[in-house]
């Protein structure tokens, strides 16, 4: 979540010797699954050792706090898909984080979690992975461990292909999980997102509790709305995905890596994905997000038009 001249220096691109093959899109998201899967495990160990301080990397920005768990979880989750898919090009938050090469690496990511196919396949040579290793760094470090999550994006071109979504600490308290789905609705059985109608016919928007006035017009084109604050961008956008909520409003401070995973999620259920002006969202220039994001769910798609 950085402006974009600062999200140059805060991502890493692992392009190492290409492998020009093309591969199963089920096979490249079950290690997507994996890789997230592993980064809640760092950050829930993280998360019990005690070690949740956090320093700042943007001097007086609380969204910029970065702890162990983000590192331990980008180290895991980037080192483990760099080397299940030599050359495909992985952009991670955090490029503090060295290449995890403890024993975790020695077990392969599993190319077979998913138990149904599709003939659609990705040319890893025109796929962008977006990791944000821990995304809801502040709620972390204040206890707001419902909102964290691991986030593992594909996108080809501008376009969200599929995504994997960790939630290290669920709201009903339960072991880690992943959410996932492909952008064209093809998704795992037991962890669809499952669109619920909310029992109010008024809409919800949810957005962060910022000040930016920008994002504060983006919340007040929806009239008529009700309104909610929300923590972490992709906690927010799961909740659209989800249905607990019908827009998601993001300030302009996120990046691709904050929403690319549950972009994916959104489009399965039907919604949509833009930056305040109704224009998709790019995947393959800079990283920022810098002219916002609006999310909704698919009972949204006139108010979102019309925003």
């Amino acid at each position: 979540m950085r402006l974009a001249a600062a999200l140059c220096c805060c991502c890493i691109a692992m392009t190492t010797a290409m492998q020009p093959s093309t591969v199963p899109l089920h096979k490249l998201l079950s290690t997507c699954i994996d890789a997230a899967g592993r980064g809640c495990a760092r950050i829930r160990s993280v998360q019990e050792s005690g070690a949740t301080d956090a320093t700042l990397k943007i001097e007086g920005d609380a969204k910029s706090a970065l702890t162990a768990a983000d590192l331990a979880a980008q180290a895991a989750v980037v080192g483990a898909l760099s080397k299940a898919w030599p050359g495909l090009t992985i952009v991670g938050e955090e490029d503090e984080a060295a290449l995890d090469e403890d024993h975790e690496l020695d077990r392969p990511l599993d190319d077979a979690l998913l138990d149904w196919e599709c003939t659609t396949s990705v040319d890893l040579s025109k796929a962008r992975v977006f990791v944000d290793p821990l995304d809801g760094t502040r709620e972390f470090v204040e206890g707001r461990l419902d909102a964290v999550q691991c986030l593992v994006g594909v996108a080809v071109g501008d376009a969200p292909v599929c995504g994997a979504v960790g939630l290290p600490f669920p709201a009903d308290g339960g072991p880690p999980r992943v959410i996932y789905a492909t952008s064209r609705g093809s998704v795992g059985p037991s962890d669809a997102p499952r669109a619920l109608k909310r029992d109010s016919e008024t809409l919800l928007v949810i957005a962060g509790d910022g000040s930016d006035a920008a994002q504060a017009a983006a919340v007040e084109a929806f009239p008529g709305a009700d309104f909610a604050v929300r923590g972490a961008a992709g906690n927010k956008l799961k909740s659209v995905a989800e249905g607990e909520a019908d827009v998601a409003v993001l300030h302009r401070k996120t990046s691709a890596w904050d929403t690319c995973a549950p972009s994916a999620a959104i489009l399965a259920a039907g919604g949509r994905v833009t930056d305040y002006f109704g224009a998709p969202l790019s995947y393959t220039g800079p990283v920022g997000n810098t002219l916002g994001v609006i999310a909704s769910s698919k009972r949204a798609a006139k108010a979102h038009d019309a925003a």
